[in-house]
């Protein structure tokens, strides 16, 4: 029995149930779906071993559609079910690479062969592609460069090592002769292609060493190993692999290099010691001077003949420093390890000596060397560089800033007491080796790690605010500025920063702010009375005066006249609506409570759906549509998207003379659709346009009020636009007509 789960797209439920049982007697696993839609789900959720499509699939994704869909995102074989009867669907089904095409009515012999077949074919492929990609990754990942050469001599195939051990780029070496390649040593070139032909005919069974020449011009050592290979076309080749040995070559050389140096080191080792301008001397375990050279003699005043077979004490120096040399020197004798000692004399004189053993043929301490160097000068130096510091220290720490110092990972390494007190510690310790984002507020850590990032490439930074963080969690408003601290050679090694606490400052902003918005508030609530109360009182002016002539009863009007003021009501009532509607959809964007009820849909489809109104809206102007054929598919709100459309034509309409053209175009724009609609109107000034989407504005600057409404027409578009995360913008040329223009990102179907 099969087991393989077949995923069957068909709209006609008849001959799906029919191919269901007759797939259900062969053993399979089924699972019928009638849309596009329902197949790009299932797909994704059953990972289905085989797609049976019907090719003419009716609905808003037809077979093709949903073939190459699913084609696009997982690797599921197909076989579409047609009856032929369009040669254009056979045409584009191509692309999607079927395995079959089975014609209805469907036979059963011919249905099963072509699902086994399809079923083997695809697992078939599926071990090659495995295969290769073994193979891919072998040859690409090899830190040896490895070459395909054919039978006549041209490179068919190089991995990327070549670069990194000679050199070359790939695109520099692919299809030209090996011998092209100025990799060999002139005089070695007839060595080379030799060594092809015997590998060619399977005779070099051995690694070859080699020298070539790098790029650069370089001479290396390689080592290589060529066997003959069949290529894909099936002629005949070799596959040669190059390792760069030049290291180890090296290696071999300065080791040689190195017994001959140590010979001739041996020998200059004594005249070294005596000119030497430290101080050298050598002591046994008694703590006798075996040697000293002329400027250990120098330093102390004492001739060198003096020291031989004496102490340091009995030549005179001080007890102190006798008994700390000593103690050294038999350290040295009991681990075997050197020793470093720093000696300071009541003169003010100051040495820095290394105590080396030496030893003798069987490993063992025979005698102490000790190296000394007048460090003097330099021990002032690093007094004068440590009360330097105590000044910056002391300066930072009466800074009314909160200043902390961290390393190039973010660590604080030191922070000042207004530091402590600013964040709400109790001491250094507290503070000391924690990440620099302990203390931002959530809110500002992103801001803060490219500030930092910013800070290391550019070297300073001015101040910049964020939301700083106290012990027990509270945020507070900060500024920080920082610098790059670096060493002598003017590598980066830390970070300084001054911070200071603005929550004062943050608070004034805040009222001023605030008083601002009231300010703002206060005006558009005048300017929602003013544009509210003309739009209302005239439509309930009409319907008030209407409806009392019709009640009038001293008076009997004719049936036509009866029609014609209840035409004129019920226009007032719609003018009302449209005003309610527009001040509740307002309501709800701004409250961010407006539902939005998406679905994948063609841009067609609305326009379809909308017809009538752009019809009725632009019945005194020329109205045309271009539509782009490669339209994607959106995922959007058909009802509020068809509101947006019929907005921007209603207003097209309404401030452009009658008999002059409106065109709505639609197009891709990458992964977006641009919708755009222009007319031959009245135009708009280039100070306006930044206001034609603000609440309650109007243009009726220099023209006859048009139409009426709320004046939030284009909020509400520029609302809905945005909810569905896309732009509209407006442009303009007074007197020539305006374009409004909006975008929409495409339908991604199960986007990762």
């Amino acid at each position: 029995m099969n087991s393989a789960l077949i995923l069957v797209v068909e709209d006609d439920s008849s001959i799906a149930e029919d191919i269901r049982n007759r797939l259900k007697g062969m053993g399979y696993e089924i699972l019928v779906v009638h849309t596009g839609e329902d197949a790009i789900r299932h797909a994704g959720e059953i990972a289905p071993d085989l797609l049976l499509i019907d090719i003419n699939l009716q609905g808003n994704i037809d077979g093709v559609e949903t073939a190459a869909y699913i084609s696009s995102r997982w690797d599921i074989p197909l076989i579409y079910l047609t009856d032929y009867s369009d040669e254009t669907k056979l045409e584009e089904s191509k692309a999607t690479s079927p395995m079959a095409y089975l014609t209805k009515p469907l036979k059963d012999r011919e249905l099963q062969i072509n699902i086994e077949m399809a079923l083997r074919r695809h697992r078939i492929g599926n071990l090659q592609k495995a295969s290769e990609e073994k193979y891919k990754a072998i040859f690409e990942n090899s830190r040896d460069a490895i070459f395909c050469i054919d039978e006549q001599g041209t490179i068919v195939d190089v991995n990327h090592a070549l670069e990194n051990s000679f050199g070359y780029k790939k695109a520099e070496v692919m299809d030209k002769h090996f011998a092209e390649i100025e990799l060999a040593i002139p005089e070695m070139k007839e060595e080379m292609i030799g060594l092809y032909e015997k590998a060619l005919a399977g005779k070099l069974n051995y690694w070859v060493y080699s020298e070539i020449i790098h790029k650069d011009g370089r001479r290396i050592f390689i080592e290589s190993c060529h066997d003959p290979i069949k290529l894909e076309n099936g002629k005949r080749g070799i596959l040669v692999i190059m390792r760069d040995v030049t290291r180890r070559k090296e290696a071999e050389q300065a080791i040689i290099e190195r017994n001959e140096l140590l010979n001739a080191q041996n020998e200059q080792l004594r005249a070294i010691e005596e000119y030497s301008p430290e101080a050298v001397a050598r002591v046994d375990r008694h703590h006798r001077h075996l040697y000293v050279n002329a400027a250990q003699a120098k330093s102390t005043g004492i001739p060198q003949d003096e020291w031989i077979g004496k102490t340091s004490r009995e030549l005179g120096f001080p007890k102190d420093i006798c008994t700390l040399g000593e103690n050294a020197i038999d350290e040295v004798f009991r681990t075997g390890k050197a020793k470093r000692l720093e000696i300071s004399f009541p003169d003010g004189q100051s040495f820095d000596s290394i105590l080396s053993p030496e030893l003798d043929t069987e490993g063992k301490v025979k005698a102490v060397i000790s190296s000394s160097r007048d460090i003097t000068a330099r021990k002032q130096i690093e007094n004068e560089l440590r009360q330097s510091r105590e000044a910056l220290r002391a300066s930072l720490e009466a800074s009314p800033y909160a200043i902390g110092v961290m390393n190039l990972q973010g660590i604080i390494t030191y922070v000042s007491p207004q530091t402590i007190r600013m964040f709400g510690y109790e001491n250094v310790e507290e503070m000391l080796g924690r990440n620099l984002s302990d203390f931002v507020a959530e809110t500002s850590r992103e801001k803060t790690a490219h500030n930092f990032q910013e800070i290391l490439r550019e070297g300073i930074s001015r101040d910049t605010e964020y939301d700083a963080l106290k012990k027990d969690g509270t945020p507070f408003a900060a500024s920080i500025s920082a610098a790059v601290i670096r060493d002598v050679s003017g590598k980066p090694i830390s970070i300084i920063g001054f911070t200071k606490d603005i929550t004062d400052r943050k608070r004034a902003e805040e009222e001023e702010a605030r008083s601002r918005a009231l300010e703002e508030l206060d005006r558009m609530k005048t300017a929602l009375l003013a544009s509210v109360s003309h739009e209302l009182r005239t439509p309930l002016t009409s319907i008030k005066g209407l409806a009392s002539t019709l009640l009038q009863p001293d008076v009997s009007w004719d049936h036509q006249t009866q029609q014609e003021f209840l035409y004129e009501i019920d226009q007032a009532a719609n003018r009302l609506t449209y005003i309610v509607s527009d001040l509740i959809d307002m309501s709800q964007l701004e409250a961010g409570t407006m539902r939005m009820e998406n679905m994948p849909i063609k841009l067609s489809t609305i326009l379809n759906k909308i017809n009538r109104q752009l019809t009725t809206a632009t019945q005194k102007h020329k109205f045309e549509i271009k539509a782009a054929y490669d339209l994607p598919i959106i995922d959007c709100d058909e009802v509020r998207i068809g509101h947006v459309i019929t907005n921007l034509v209603s207003n097209a309409a309404s401030y452009s003379d009658e008999g002059t053209t409106i065109t709505l175009e639609a197009r891709r724009a990458g992964e977006k659709i641009e919708v755009s609609v222009t007319d031959r109107g009245i135009g708009i000034a280039q100070n306006e346009l930044e206001r034609v989407f603000d609440r309650f504005y109007r243009l009726e600057t220099g023209v006859t009020r048009r139409r009426g409404g709320s004046g939030l027409g284009l909020s509400i578009c520029k609302g809905i636009i945005e909810r569905h995360g896309g732009k509209i913008w407006a442009e303009s040329h007074e007197g020539k007509g305006s374009r409004f223009t909006f975008t929409l990102p495409a339908y991604k179907i199960f986007d990762d």
